[in-house]
Protein backbone atom coordinates (compact mmCIF):
# COMPACT_ATOMS: atom_id res chain seq x y z
CA UNK A 1 0.00 0.00 0.00
CA UNK A 2 2.71 2.79 0.99
CA UNK A 3 4.94 1.77 -2.61
CA UNK A 4 1.24 2.73 -4.52
CA UNK A 5 1.33 5.82 -2.68
CA UNK A 6 4.98 6.62 -3.32
CA UNK A 7 4.40 6.53 -7.02
CA UNK A 8 0.88 8.17 -6.76
CA UNK A 9 3.13 11.39 -5.71
CA UNK A 10 6.04 10.61 -7.61
CA UNK A 11 3.47 10.74 -10.49
CA UNK A 12 1.36 14.03 -8.89
CA UNK A 13 5.40 15.48 -8.42
CA UNK A 14 6.11 14.85 -11.57
CA UNK A 15 3.08 16.06 -13.85
CA UNK A 16 3.30 19.58 -11.26
CA UNK A 17 6.91 20.02 -12.90
CA UNK A 18 5.87 19.56 -16.46
CA UNK A 19 2.83 22.20 -15.31
CA UNK A 20 5.35 24.55 -14.27
CA UNK A 21 7.93 24.14 -17.24
CA UNK A 22 4.75 25.08 -19.31
CA UNK A 23 4.41 28.30 -17.42
CA UNK A 24 7.91 29.48 -17.53
CA UNK A 25 8.14 29.42 -21.41
CA UNK A 26 6.06 32.77 -21.73
CA UNK A 27 4.57 34.27 -24.56
CA UNK A 28 4.82 37.69 -26.05
CA UNK A 29 2.40 37.63 -29.37
CA UNK A 30 -0.87 37.13 -29.98
CA UNK A 31 -3.19 38.28 -32.28
CA UNK A 32 -3.71 42.38 -30.82
CA UNK A 33 -0.04 42.20 -31.28
CA UNK A 34 -0.15 40.79 -35.08
CA UNK A 35 -2.69 43.36 -36.06
CA UNK A 36 -0.76 45.91 -35.07
CA UNK A 37 2.58 44.63 -36.86
CA UNK A 38 1.02 42.87 -40.05
CA UNK A 39 0.88 45.70 -42.49
CA UNK A 40 4.45 46.41 -41.52
CA UNK A 41 5.62 43.08 -41.08
CA UNK A 42 9.18 43.39 -42.90
CA UNK A 43 10.38 46.23 -40.34
CA UNK A 44 9.71 43.24 -37.74
CA UNK A 45 11.95 40.73 -39.46
CA UNK A 46 13.69 38.61 -37.29
CA UNK A 47 11.92 39.80 -33.80
CA UNK A 48 11.75 36.77 -31.86
CA UNK A 49 7.85 35.86 -31.11
CA UNK A 50 6.42 33.09 -28.64
CA UNK A 51 2.73 32.08 -29.27
CA UNK A 52 0.16 30.13 -28.90
CA UNK A 53 -1.83 28.91 -31.66
CA UNK A 54 -4.27 25.90 -32.56
CA UNK A 55 -2.92 23.63 -36.08
CA UNK A 56 -4.92 24.28 -38.76
CA UNK A 57 -3.41 22.69 -41.78
CA UNK A 58 0.09 20.72 -42.29
CA UNK A 59 2.21 20.41 -45.27
CA UNK A 60 5.72 18.54 -45.84
CA UNK A 61 8.28 21.13 -45.68
CA UNK A 62 12.47 20.33 -46.50
CA UNK A 63 13.39 17.05 -45.40
CA UNK A 64 10.07 16.26 -44.30
CA UNK A 65 9.89 18.51 -41.44
CA UNK A 66 6.16 20.56 -40.68
CA UNK A 67 5.50 23.64 -42.80
CA UNK A 68 1.68 24.36 -41.43
CA UNK A 69 -0.56 27.07 -40.61
CA UNK A 70 -2.10 28.04 -37.55
CA UNK A 71 -4.50 30.06 -35.60
CA UNK A 72 -4.14 32.97 -33.47
CA UNK A 73 -7.11 33.53 -30.81
CA UNK A 74 -8.30 36.37 -32.63
CA UNK A 75 -8.73 34.03 -35.76
CA UNK A 76 -5.90 35.09 -37.69
CA UNK A 77 -3.67 32.83 -39.67
CA UNK A 78 0.06 32.40 -39.98
CA UNK A 79 2.45 30.06 -41.47
CA UNK A 80 5.09 28.24 -39.15
CA UNK A 81 8.24 27.47 -41.05
CA UNK A 82 9.50 25.03 -38.51
CA UNK A 83 13.08 23.78 -37.50
CA UNK A 84 11.71 20.82 -35.50
CA UNK A 85 10.16 17.30 -36.45
CA UNK A 86 6.69 16.95 -36.81
CA UNK A 87 6.01 15.21 -33.20
CA UNK A 88 3.56 17.36 -32.01
CA UNK A 89 2.41 18.98 -35.18
CA UNK A 90 -1.09 17.65 -35.51
CA UNK A 91 -4.46 19.15 -36.66
CA UNK A 92 -6.10 20.44 -33.56
CA UNK A 93 -3.41 20.64 -31.54
CA UNK A 94 -2.67 23.67 -29.43
CA UNK A 95 0.99 24.41 -29.25
CA UNK A 96 3.05 26.79 -27.70
CA UNK A 97 5.85 28.02 -30.73
CA UNK A 98 9.01 30.12 -30.46
CA UNK A 99 10.86 32.19 -33.14
CA UNK A 100 11.18 34.73 -35.18
CA UNK A 101 9.27 36.78 -37.98
CA UNK A 102 10.67 36.20 -41.36
CA UNK A 103 10.18 37.22 -44.63
CA UNK A 104 9.55 34.21 -47.63
CA UNK A 105 12.52 34.30 -49.35
CA UNK A 106 12.10 33.88 -53.42
CA UNK A 107 13.68 30.70 -53.93
CA UNK A 108 11.17 29.09 -51.05
CA UNK A 109 9.18 26.95 -53.28
CA UNK A 110 6.73 25.11 -50.41
CA UNK A 111 6.67 28.38 -49.08
CA UNK A 112 5.25 29.84 -51.83
CA UNK A 113 3.01 26.89 -52.97
CA UNK A 114 1.09 27.59 -49.77
CA UNK A 115 1.66 30.64 -48.19
CA UNK A 116 0.48 33.95 -49.95
CA UNK A 117 1.25 36.10 -47.39
CA UNK A 118 5.02 36.77 -48.13
CA UNK A 119 5.82 35.69 -44.36
CA UNK A 120 6.11 33.43 -41.83
CA UNK A 121 7.22 32.81 -38.69
CA UNK A 122 10.36 30.30 -38.41
CA UNK A 123 9.86 28.12 -35.44
CA UNK A 124 12.86 26.52 -33.13
CA UNK A 125 10.77 25.53 -30.41
CA UNK A 126 7.51 24.07 -29.72
CA UNK A 127 5.83 23.23 -26.45
CA UNK A 128 2.41 21.10 -26.49
CA UNK A 129 -0.19 22.35 -23.99
CA UNK A 130 -1.62 18.70 -23.66
CA UNK A 131 1.22 16.87 -23.19
CA UNK A 132 3.65 19.81 -21.78
CA UNK A 133 6.29 18.26 -23.80
CA UNK A 134 8.56 20.60 -25.74
CA UNK A 135 10.59 19.64 -28.64
CA UNK A 136 13.44 22.26 -29.52
CA UNK A 137 15.94 22.38 -32.33
CA UNK A 138 19.64 21.97 -31.43
CA UNK A 139 20.70 24.97 -33.16
CA UNK A 140 19.38 27.62 -30.67
CA UNK A 141 20.24 26.20 -27.56
CA UNK A 142 21.38 29.09 -25.85
CA UNK A 143 17.37 31.08 -26.82
CA UNK A 144 15.84 28.12 -26.22
CA UNK A 145 17.29 28.40 -22.67
CA UNK A 146 16.51 31.83 -21.82
CA UNK A 147 13.04 31.31 -22.86
CA UNK A 148 12.98 28.06 -20.00
CA UNK A 149 14.39 30.40 -18.03
CA UNK A 150 11.38 32.44 -17.64
CA UNK A 151 12.29 35.07 -20.55
CA UNK A 152 12.23 36.22 -24.49
CA UNK A 153 15.07 35.39 -26.11
CA UNK A 154 17.15 38.17 -28.06
CA UNK A 155 15.49 38.95 -31.50
CA UNK A 156 17.50 37.66 -34.68
CA UNK A 157 18.10 40.55 -36.66
CA UNK A 158 20.15 40.16 -38.93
Amino acid sequence: MKQKHFYFLLAFAFFGMLKNFAQTCPANFDGKSFEVIKNEIQKHQGETVAFDGEVLEIMKGYNDIPYFSIRLENGDELWISSLVSDKYVVKGAKLRLLGYIEMVASDDEIARQYNTAGYHIRVFAILDHVTKQIQMSNAFQAEIKVWLSGKIPPDLKH
